[in-house]
């Protein structure tokens, strides 16, 4: 058990929560963990001004994925998703614009988080969240579109790590619509010799 969420037990505090979330000399882990109590115990307005100021001014960056995944639980809006949108874009750290890219796809699977998956799968600096938008694209829009993309990743990536990642799921979409064709085919045969 964390020791914010000790507290928590012992005597509910919120005053006390927010200060460890917001004291940039209190230990990173105990800050994260106080970032999760305080999103279980405080679900406010209050709250979501606090994750929103912390996700784009805080140093930790695990305070930062804390925040943003308790905005994206608890306050699944639209001024939620332009926040992780603009962090996927804009924040300095690669895991954080990966974790947001991942976010977005999970919580609001359509054509703008699609288009923002084929930009950064194409122009982010790090492979981490090319990757992770590929893997996204694959998962949510398995169609022709994502296929191009992923043969034009496969092709022409700048790092091996998403270049062998993209041959992988184009694969794999090869396989599923094989599979699927097949099921067809298959189920049409038997309709028609019955």
């Amino acid at each position: 058990m964390a020791f914010p969420e000790f507290i928590t037990i012992i005597r509910p505090n919120e005053e006390l929560i927010r200060r460890l979330v917001q004291d940039a000399n209190t230990r990173q882990s105990i800050r994260a963990s106080a970032v999760k109590v305080l999103s279980n115990h405080w679900h406010n307005d209050r709250t979501r001004e606090t994750f929103r100021s912390i996700t784009v001014t805080n140093d930790d960056r695990f305070c930062r994925w804390r925040a943003l995944q308790a905005l994206a639980e608890k306050w699944p809006d639209e001024t939620t998703r332009k926040l992780i949108a603009e962090r996927a874009v804009t924040d300095e750290d690669n895991d954080i614009r990966r974790l947001a890219l991942q976010a977005l796809a999970e919580k609001w699977p359509d054509e703008a988080t699609r288009k923002l998956l084929e930009e950064r799968a194409v122009q982010d600096e790090s492979e981490y969240p090319r990757r992770a938008a590929l893997q996204a694209l694959a998962e949510k829009w398995p169609d022709e579109a994502t296929r191009k993309l992923l043969t034009e990743r496969a092709a022409g990536d700048e790092t091996d790590w998403v270049k062998d990642e993209a041959k992988r799921l184009e694969k794999s979409l090869h396989d599923r619509s094989c599979r699927c064709f097949d099921g067809f085919v298959n189920s049409t045969t038997n309709e028609t010799a019955n």
